[in-house]
């Protein structure tokens, strides 16, 4: 078995994406001063092809001819269309809400998983997805009571949280005998290339240029390519390996605590409703490891 096999290391995987992925948010507000929502988006995943596909050049002849599909599925759907998606949603609608959308993750990997990957999942991990939401809901609007936001380009988000629960599913699945860096960076290796044209079309590179403050909110960009994509996407796909998609993707109810700790020290406030909702949140993890264990001991 492998150290990924250990529950406090997955645990402790689910705390460290939770981190990673709420750090994102800074991040990306902070490259926003001056990049382009979209051109944000491009200029992500193709620093992160450049980071990752160096690394699994000899691993691309484990391959099969049935897996490039379900890797290419993965690529798109976990990581180029939700990009765009939420890039420009995120324009339109404020935080808290984008926040809340992207915490029904969840909820679609779940009916994806029982609907048309025919998985089961037990009352106790059901009842612990729903819990989460409810957590992750009450701390969101705890933190910030108004959801304010144009809601046709909240659908946009909506949309970005389901392909991220089919790419979660079709990992599990379909991938789950190669390895982790493999299909992380495989995708990569044509998204980055499409990426790449669409900033060359956009004449990216002269405006970066020509701009002192993109490129100086350019290292931004690259700490959001380097740890938010390759690194957690790295992580998040071994988690998936080791655990279940349902497991792993209950990272999107960690986010919101971490990003809102971040706005703390940004010198926002905050108050008991953190505890409590943070303390909701670890409870419906525990709830559905729990179910996936005991699921897991009833098909053995």
């Amino acid at each position: 078995m492998s150290k990924f096999g250990n529950k406090y290391i997955q645990f402790g995987t689910l705390l460290l994406l939770g981190l990673i992925w709420g750090s994102a948010f800074i991040l990306m507000k902070k490259a926003l001063r001056s990049w382009a929502p979209e051109e944000m988006a491009a200029g992500r995943i193709f620093l992160a092809g450049l980071f990752l596909v160096p690394f699994i050049l000899h691993q691309f002849k484990l391959l099969r001819k049935q897996d490039i599909f379900p890797l290419l599925i993965s690529g798109f759907f976990g990581n180029a269309i939700p990009a765009f998606l939420f890039a420009f949603a995120q324009g339109k609608i404020d935080s808290a809400m984008g926040g809340m959308i992207n915490s029904t993750t969840p909820i679609f990997t779940m009916l994806f998983a029982l609907v048309f990957f025919r998985m089961r999942a037990s009352l106790m991990s059901m009842n612990g997805v729903l819990l989460g939401l409810a957590g992750a809901v009450y701390l969101i609007y705890s933190y910030s009571s108004s959801l304010q936001g144009d809601w046709r380009y909240a659908l946009l988000a909506v949309g970005g949280s389901a392909c991220y629960a089919v790419s979660l599913n079709v990992i599990k699945i379909k991938l789950g005998h190669l390895p982790s860096l493999l299909i992380t960076g495989g995708p990569f290796a044509l998204t980055s290339v499409l990426a790449l044209i669409y900033l060359l079309s956009a004449g990216t590179f002269e405006k970066l240029a020509q701009s002192p403050e993109m490129q100086q909110d350019s290292i931004y960009l690259i700490l959001l390519a380097l740890f938010a994509t390759s690194i957690g996407v790295f992580l998040f796909n071994m988690l998936i390996k080791q655990t279940t998609a349902l497991f792993a993707s209950m990272v999107t109810y960690l986010i919101p605590c971490f990003s809102i700790m971040w706005g703390f020290t940004d010198g926002e406030t905050i108050g008991g409703f953190y505890f409590v909702g943070i303390g909701i949140i670890l409870t419906a993890i525990w709830l559905v490891n729990r179910g996936q264990n005991k699921a897991s001991v009833k098909s053995a």
